[in-house]
């Protein structure tokens, strides 16, 4: 079978790498797995082997109309019995592409209904969406989404994101930072929802020797910076900015905290469990599809204070914390990039007549 992934680049997202999962897993499987992108990326470096061929589209800017019709030659070169797209950049461009080939196209959701506005580019994203194959999403609350924006006619999967726990068990710790530290990655933005992270850890500061760093970057940068001065944190809280390998950070974790107000299925949170890290998370529907009082501690989002408790606590006890990370574990048996991976292959097979 012939797949053709089609996303923006390969860059530090999420949606990006959980593609630099799937594509070498479904090559293992015997997929014949193809890649077209508008610019690489971070993750590029894990295509390197050439079992996964890329395409990239050339043209200036990234609305230029002519990319449907470069998108298309590609297509028409690679002959794939199936085109997945991610991210709505590249759903659009793909659902004019294979409009008139009738190729079976797959749309991938990331995310869900409170990650997006009413722009004319999503608004377009919907309407193409009504002609796709399928759908998959890796949460409920994306395949919800998808249900109340065109119904049943299409059919809706929910594939959760993978983990590569092979890979993330040979990594070491980071070893040049001085003492205990809380972790939480993501980008700097209003869903991440870090200032209450920040605002907990004026209560925490008092309390414990333990430092906070804030991986990832984003248009709230500056306002953050600004937070942490204001409340005579800089001593105690770090933003490093995008950090690679992140995971050597989470192995050193004394804890994971993810604040967002809103997710998909969260990449840096699974990717903590399998580190061994101890979980505080906000009470959110994307967390609770997943973990339980017994993987996680919850706080509300806006909730600073349960928040900054929740973290005094987790670091008190570590012979708990400890506990609800190894059960948090267990999570991880269903989400390695082989199965996901299978899972995936299986919606293909159920959309075109080829082994």
């Amino acid at each position: 079978m012939r797949i053709l992934h089609c996303i923006p680049s390969l860059g530090d997202g999420g949606a990006e790498r959980q593609l630099s999962y799937l594509a070498p897993a479904l090559v293992a499987r015997g997929c014949e797995v193809h890649v077209v992108l508008l610019q690489e990326g971070a993750n590029a470096e894990r295509f390197s082997g050439g079992a996964v061929v890329l395409h990239r589209l050339k043209r200036g800017g990234n609305h230029d109309p002519r990319l449907v019709t470069d998108l298309r030659r590609v297509i028409r070169q690679v002959r794939p019995h199936v085109v997945q797209s991610w991210l709505p950049q590249m759903d659009v461009l793909a659902g004019m592409a294979v409009f008139m080939d009738q190729i079976p196209w797959i749309v991938s959701e990331r995310a869900c209904a409170e990650a997006y506005n009413g722009s004319w580019k999503l608004t377009l994203r919907r309407w193409l969406a009504r002609r796709a194959t399928a759908i998959v999403a890796n949460s409920a609350g994306g395949a919800a989404y998808w249900r109340s924006a065109i119904g049943r006619r299409t059919p809706i999967h929910v594939i959760p994101n993978a983990v590569p726990t092979g890979e993330i068990a040979d990594v070491r710790p980071a070893s040049a930072i001085d003492g205990p530290f809380v972790l939480s990655i993501g980008r700097l933005t209003e869903q991440k929802n870090m200032q209450v992270i920040i605002s907990a850890f004026s209560r925490v500061a008092s309390r414990t020797e333990a430092k906070l760093i804030l991986c990832g970057e984003g248009h709230l940068r500056s306002q953050l910076e600004q937070q942490i001065a204001d409340l005579g944190l800089r001593q105690g809280v770090t933003l490093p900015g995008v950090v690679r390998p992140v995971m050597s950070l989470l192995k050193a974790a004394a804890l994971f905290v993810s604040s967002s107000i809103f997710e998909g299925h969260p990449n840096s949170v699974i990717e903590a469990i399998a580190c061994g890290c101890p979980l505080v998370v906000s009470d959110i529907p994307a967390h609770r599809e997943f973990l339980d009082e017994q993987t996680a501690r919850f706080c509300r989002p806006s909730d600073s204070a349960a928040f900054a408790e929740a973290i005094v606590e987790t670091l008190a006890d570590s012979a708990a914390a400890g506990r609800r990370a190894d059960t948090a574990k267990k999570i991880l048996d269903r989400l390695t990039p082989d199965g996901i991976a299978a899972r995936f292959h299986d919606v293909y097979r159920s959309v075109v007549a080829v082994p």
